[in-house]
């Protein structure tokens, strides 16, 4: 038995059409395996990039620490220096020294907390950014995975009317 023409044109315009879908489809899955990806990829980064934050506002503590620790050894030298020079430290200029000295103190420890705190805040924000900017391109890839399976719907069904329209007449 003889396969006709007919049927092998139909058949060719089945096969064009399933190609055209099945192209389609791997292409929304391949979009959709890369929106996954770079979802897991920017997450990775937004957290080390808290993580950073984190440590950031760690380390400033610590120097403020060490910083006050090290005021307070200061101070308590130049007291027992005047001390020992005879200078009585409960009146006068002593108590407006020791005064200055513990304000400058504080502003300096304040700085450093501070310092501390915005690179914190910038890491944080950056860290923001990252995850927003996962979800958007992982967004745009599945939207083009979803484009790709709708436009191979279209060429399968484009491919059958037009075979149709052409050859069956």
């Amino acid at each position: 038995m003889a396969i006709s023409s007919t049927a092998i044109l139909f058949g060719s315009l089945i096969f064009d059409a399933i190609s055209n879908i099945a192209t389609g489809n791997a292409a929304k899955k391949q979009a959709e395996f890369q929106a996954q990806a770079i979802q897991q990829q920017t997450g990775l980064q937004a957290q080390v990039t808290e993580e950073q934050a984190a440590r950031e506002r760690e380390i400033a503590k610590a120097e403020e620490d060490d910083f006050r620790r090290n005021q307070a050894r200061v101070f308590g030298q130049m007291r027992a220096d005047m001390g020992a020079s005879g200078v009585r430290l409960d009146t006068g200029s002593p108590i407006l020294a020791a005064f200055d000295f513990a304000l400058e103190t504080e502003l300096q420890a304040s700085r450093i907390r501070s310092g501390g705190q915005t690179v914190s805040s910038r890491l944080k924000q950056q860290a923001d950014l990252i995850r927003l900017a996962g979800l958007t391109d992982s967004s745009l890839l599945s939207a083009a995975g979803k484009n790709a399976q709708l436009m191979g719907f279209f060429r399968a069904g484009s491919s059958l009317l037009s075979g149709a329209g052409t050859n069956f007449s």
